[in-house]
């Protein structure tokens, strides 16, 4: 007898008897196929990319006509109409992942639908299956809402560039709304408030904090309208719901309202130094040279305000740089330090007026509607 041959998958009689189970699955025609747009799916998932948690339970959930995430402290919905089976949740990576293959091919459309418990997948050439896991329902979502002028995006925008998330500051972990329309935030060394004309009033009769993973998520988004739990902000834009978890910490807003008054009204009298900024100087390309050349991680700053303008300097181990930002100065020479860094973003607010004073370099339009203090590190 010959010498008998292991058998391997390899074998053509195996080959050909799983080709042929094959194409009797493949034959079989599911209930309802979705057809969805690949970028328009790809833009709902990178919206709600934004209030996943950032490790464990990563998870998108689907409904008829929408799909959602949830996280301990924020969510979003996203309105879809697509009706790609009954309630059902997979593995977010594992999507992303099928969407970003379908695209890569440069096709349109991604046909979806439900195969027992799991979501099949195919577009061009490639297709593919993920496993269902438990899903989640959405919470309520409320019932009646505030419709919101664009002027909210634009104040939350302009205020939120000094939120902190320092563990030491839990009353600045967000931006303050308050029911006079003003928007308030602080890091502990620097002050902004923004105030809305007409005014965009808090949905809270005693203001609210927008907190700051959901700041953060909202980034990109235009919000249209907004309500308030007795646990969460809850915003919507065109077609998405979201919301976030409120803090306890309460926000010291009497007390910044009251900095600032205080520094517009000293302004106003002429008792600070005032500095007009000159159009058309690359004030930020200025500062940038001096951030770098600044030592982490106070990134001190030597200021000097004369007749000149303003001259900014510092030296560290690396070196040194120096640079002059013209203006129309008012007032008395004066000397100060200041963190680098925090003066070239309070610069990047477009504000033209400074006022240096014996706390702080204090900004303001001309109107009060944008004020913005940096705080000194030493007053010479």
């Amino acid at each position: 007898m010959g010498k008998r041959r292991p058998f391997a998958s390899s074998s053509p009689l195996f080959f050909l008897k799983i080709e042929g189970n094959r194409g009797k699955m493949m034959k079989k025609k599911p209930q309802s196929i979705q057809q969805v747009s690949v970028k328009d799916f790809l833009s709902a998932v990178s919206f709600l990319r934004e209030f996943l948690p950032a490790k464990d339970n990563r998870v998108v959930h689907f409904d008829v006509g929408s799909m959602h995430v949830v996280s301990e402290v924020k969510g979003a919905r996203v309105d879809t109409g697509w009706k790609i089976g009954t309630t059902f949740a997979v593995p977010f990576d594992r999507l992303i992942s099928a969407l970003s293959v379908v695209s890569a091919q440069g096709v349109a459309l991604i046909d979806l639908y439900l195969d027992g418990p799991a979501l099949v997948w195919s577009g061009g050439p490639a297709r593919g299956r993920i496993t269902s896991v438990d899903h989640v329902e959405f919470p309520t979502i409320p019932k009646t809402w505030v419709e919101l002028t664009p002027m909210f995006a634009i104040a939350l925008k302009r205020a939120s560039f000094v939120v902190t998330s320092r563990e030491q500051w839990p009353m600045f972990h967000g931006v303050y709304w308050s029911r006079d329309g003003a928007f308030m935030a602080s890091d502990g060394d620097r002050l902004v408030a923004v105030r809305t004309s007409p005014p965009v009033r808090s949905v809270r009769d005693g203001g609210v904090t927008v907190p700051d993973h959901l700041l953060r998520a909202l980034s990109d988004s235009t919000v249209t309208h907004a309500q308030c739990s007795e646990s969460d902000l809850w915003v919507r834009t065109a077609s998405a719901t979201a919301f976030g978890r409120l803090y306890h910490a309460e926000f010291p807003h009497a007390r910044l309202a009251q900095i600032f008054d205080e520094f517009s009204e000293h302004a106003g009298a002429g008792d600070f130094t005032h500095v007009i900024i000159k159009p058309n100087q690359h004030v930020r390309a200025l500062m940038q040279s001096i951030v770098t050349a600044s030592e982490s991680p106070l990134r001190a700053a030597n200021v000097e305000v004369t007749a000149r303008g303003v001259g900014v300097w510092c030296e560290g181990e690396y070196g040194e740089a120096r640079v002059t930002i013209d203006g129309d100065v008012t007032g008395v020479d004066v000397k100060c330090r200041v963190n680098a860094e925090y003066l070239m973003e309070a610069m990047d607010q477009g504000c033209d007026h400074l006022y240096v004073t014996s706390r702080a370099i204090y900004f303001a339009s001309d109107d009060r509607l944008f004020q913005h203090a940096v705080m000194l590190f030493v007053s010479r």
